[in-house]
C-alpha cells in the first residue's frame, strides 16, 4: 500500500508524513478507504474483520467480550476468576468521543447511502452473523 501512496502522491515517506500528518477524514471517507483497501486486497490489520483475525474456526474461545457490553462482560469475566479487582474503576465509555464532542453509532451511519453500507455489510457479513449484530444501525 506504501508503494501505491508514493506513486500515487509522488515524494518520500517523510514529505508524506509532513503532507498528511493533520489530515483529518470524514467517517464516510473513512468508510470508503475501507473498502477501497479491501477491494485491492491490501487490508489493514486495524480494519479486517475479526472472523479474518481471530479464526473463530480454529480456535476455541473460552470467553468472547463484546465491545457493547464490555462493562458487564469484564464483570463477568473478573468473577470466574482470582483477581479481586472491580471493573466499575475502570469504566469504558459508552459513546464515541471525537474533536468534534460524543456520538452514537447512529450519527455516524446517518448519511452513509445505502449501498455502501450494503458493500460494508458484504465485507463484514461472517462477523454480523457471528456475533449477532443487525444490519439496522
Amino acid at each position: 500500500m506504501q508503494e501505491l501512496i508514493i506513486t500515487a502522491y509522488g515524494g518520500s515517506d517523510e514529505t508524506l508524513v509532513k503532507t498528511f500528518q493533520k489530515a483529518t477524514f470524514s467517517f464516510e471517507q473513512f468508510i470508503h478507504h475501507v473498502l477501497w483497501t479491501h477491494e485491492l486486497k491490501l487490508p489493514d490489520i486495524h480494519w479486517l474483520s475479526i472472523f479474518n483475525t481471530c479464526h473463530p474456526c480454529f480456535y476455541h474461545y473460552d470467553y468472547v467480550i463484546h465491545l457493547e457490553t464490555v462493562q458487564e462482560d469484564v464483570r463477568d469475566l473478573l468473577s470466574l476468576t482470582q483477581f479481586q479487582l472491580n471493573s466499575d474503576e475502570y469504566p469504558f465509555p459508552a459513546l464515541h468521543v471525537t474533536k468534534e464532542g460524543t456520538s452514537s453509532d447512529s450519527f455516524y451511519f446517518a448519511n452513509i447511502p445505502s449501498h455502501v453500507m450494503q458493500r460494508i455489510f458484504h465485507v463484514y457479513a461472517l462477523d454480523f452473523k457471528l456475533f449477532g449484530y443487525s444490519k439496522n444501525v
